[in-house]
């Protein structure tokens, strides 16, 4: 019977996959084996699994010097009967013993989010992120600056955030290669362009609401501001866990809420933001922003002192009867 050996990273991701159709496969350091490993703890010739009489597959250590241990075990063994699917150590590498009847996982559908993020890793796709990030942040920089644009200062801090992303980029790709995930640089880069292309998008209509709104929907804008940051935490952080570690849909999604949860405690934790938000005060960052971003048009002068008038003339009849309810109940 033929046997599979996986040499497995840190992770239990596959390094490498072989396939022996011989009885006897030796393992270590030396070119003469059928497995070669090149970790300097391992011996010319470490181990090797072999078919005893019986057809049942054994390994065996070959007097290692460090010995050969089944996975979270400390124990060294000398001469252990294998079942389909068993993990060894043998130095510092890990190999995974698989029999040819050994079932597999389901096969799993493509699914269009896997795609996407694979396509926006595509150089016209990315030069067209880049160029929808730059056109939002300067509507968003024009919206708010209330004062003569400085385009020294917005270009100085435009560089930063660029170098902030391709670092971030990365390292997230350096990562991956890391626990020799692989995957796209692009897309990594493009992932991180349009969580933040997304987020400003999100901020700009945060702004804009917040212009064209009252006092009363403070609390309102207040939550969807903050939630608003979170879903883009939580997108990002759910592309970044396929794209450099392929990690499953539910377990990604799973691991997503959990470090979003953790950093939404973190948030609420600080005394200050829960003093800021039980306090009843008037906003003081009503968004400044040019008139021509009102989606209604305010009330005109004329409009307005009447307005003002009518409110004086309810305020001298309200005076008015209050007093005359007075006297009355001082002539009684």
């Amino acid at each position: 019977m033929e046997i599979i050996i996986e040499q497995l990273g840190t992770t239990h991701n596959v390094l490498d996959r072989q396939k022996f159709k011989q009885s006897e496969v030796t393992i270590g350091r030396a070119y003469s084996n059928d497995l070669i490993l090149t970790d300097e703890h391992v011996d010319e010739a470490h181990a090797h699994i072999y078919q005893d009489d019986l057809g049942e597959w054994r390994i065996e250590d070959r007097n290692s010097l460090n010995g050969v241990k089944k996975y979270k075990r400390k124990s060294r063994l000398q001469n252990q009967p294998i079942s389909s699917g068993d993990i060894f150590t043998i130095g510092r590498n890990k190999i995974r013993v698989l029999f040819g009847n050994h079932p597999i996982p389901a096969t799993v559908k493509i699914r269009f989010s896997e795609v996407f993020l694979l396509w926006i890793g595509r150089l016209p796709v990315l030069i067209s992120l880049i160029i929808g990030y730059v056109l939002i942040k300067g509507l968003t920089i024009y919206s708010v600056t209330s004062s003569e644009l400085q385009w020294s200062a917005i270009v100085s801090n435009n560089l930063q955030s660029a170098l902030m992303f391709v670092g971030l980029a990365v390292l997230v790709y350096l990562l991956s290669i890391l626990f020799k995930r692989g995957g796209n640089f692009l897309s990594h880069l493009g992932v991180l362009i349009l969580a933040f292309f997304f987020s400003e998008v999100l901020g700009f209509l945060l702004e804009l609401l917040k212009f064209n709104t009252s006092s009363q929907l403070d609390l309102l804008t207040g939550f969807l501001e903050s939630a608003s940051g979170h879903l883009v935490l939580f997108l990002y952080f759910w592309c970044i866990l396929y794209l450099a570690f392929h990690i499953p849909l539910k377990r990604r999604t799973i691991i997503c809420l959990a470090l979003v949860t953790v950093f939404v405690g973190i948030e609420w934790l600080n005394r200050e933001r829960l003093e800021d938000f039980f306090a009843q005060t008037i906003r003081a960052d009503q968004s400044l922003m040019p008139p021509a971003f009102l989606l209604k048009s305010p009330p005109q002068s004329e409009q307005h002192f009447e307005q003002a008038f009518d409110l004086f003339d309810q305020a001298g009849q309200d005076k008015l009867q209050r007093q005359q309810s007075q006297q009355l109940t001082d002539s009684q």
